[in-house]
């Protein structure tokens, strides 16, 4: 078995611990403390690579942790600023799945600060880019490193097992897995990952000092036509965001490639020469990469099943 194939197995068996592993948790009852509620999935995502990195280290050794230039780290800091209008718009969009991101760390208000960023920003972008930046995008570039931005990052994102992430955790992987080859650290990804995170835990500690009540009332006065016109008007606004976000995100990652000395490289993947480079005899689209997606798939439409019947 060459390294793609051993690669899809790696999800394939990283979705089949962790479902089973949530699913035995709920049929049992078991009631998990804050620290293991939010602990336990990462854990779970990461087990199966501990295996995957003893047998083949040959793929680990590929993962770089190279340090940052002094341009690069400040790119970094503010690139989740300029992603952040395209999750909220996608957010908006996939609503009606029901927020999941939300729900979670809203619930981490109810610890201290430091540890919901531990437990939110930290431990998840350790974990997560390791995972799929690290040993998963670097075993599928093995086939093409235009096609393996793609499928890692749709791999990443169906690992949310909610559409509501799904979304925005697809257009993140790709943004990242281009971050990571154009630096060639993990890092890199790591900080915007973190970062991301992070805003979302602050937004939710500063949304306790606001009057909520007071908002819904004023929008419960409102009249149907109004309200709709607010929606239109809003979901105006954020498109027009997310289109200068993409176009900002794009020379962002460009000039990081400048920087880095990889911008050829870069141009070099994305051409028509690089979108058709492949080495033939590894496939990307195997069974395990089938049945792992075909999993995540089912999981996510019974859910919107479930929501739409419940």
């Amino acid at each position: 078995m060459n390294i793609v194939k051993k690669t899809s197995a790696l999800f394939l068996a990283t979705v089949a611990v962790y479902l089973l592993v949530i699913l035995s948790i709920s049929l049992l009852g078991v009631s998990l403390n804050d620290t293991v509620s939010y602990v336990l999935p990462e854990f779970l995502i990461m087990l199966p690579s501990l295996f995957f990195v003893l047998k083949e280290p040959e793929v680990a050794g590929e993962v770089h942790f190279k340090f940052l230039n002094l341009k690069t780290i400040l790119c970094c800091l503010v690139m989740p600023l300029v992603i952040y209008p395209i999750v909220t718009l996608l957010s908006y969009i996939t609503s009606f799945s029901g927020n999941v991101v939300e729900e979670s760390v809203e619930n981490a208000t109810s610890i201290s600060l430091p540890l919901a960023l531990l437990y939110v920003a930290i431990i998840p972008a350790i974990c997560e880019e390791y995972v799929f930046r690290g040993l998963i995008y670097h075993g599928l570039r093995r086939r093409s490193i235009f096609w393996a931005i793609f499928a890692s990052a749709l791999l990443f994102g169906l690992m949310h097992l909610n559409l509501n992430q799904f979304a925005y955790a697809f257009v993140i992987g790709i943004a990242l897995a281009i971050l990571v080859e154009i630096t060639d650290s993990l890092l890199a990804s790591m900080i915007v990952h973190g970062l991301f995170n992070s805003i979302s835990v602050f937004m939710s500690y500063a949304a306790n000092y606001i009057n909520a009540k007071e908002a819904e009332n004023t929008l419960g006065e409102m009249s149907s036509v109004s309200s709709t016109l607010l929606t239109v008007y809003t979901v105006c606004f954020y498109f027009s965001a997310v289109v200068g976000s993409v176009l900002v995100l794009i020379c962002m990652l460009r000039y990081i490639a400048r920087k880095n000395g990889t911008f050829i490289k870069l141009k070099a993947v994305f051409s028509k020469v690089g979108r058709t480079k492949f080495w033939p005899e590894n496939r990307i689209i195997n069974g395990y990469y089938i049945t792992g997606v075909l999993i995540c798939t089912f999981w996510i439409v019974q859910r919107l099943v479930i929501n739409a019947l419940y």
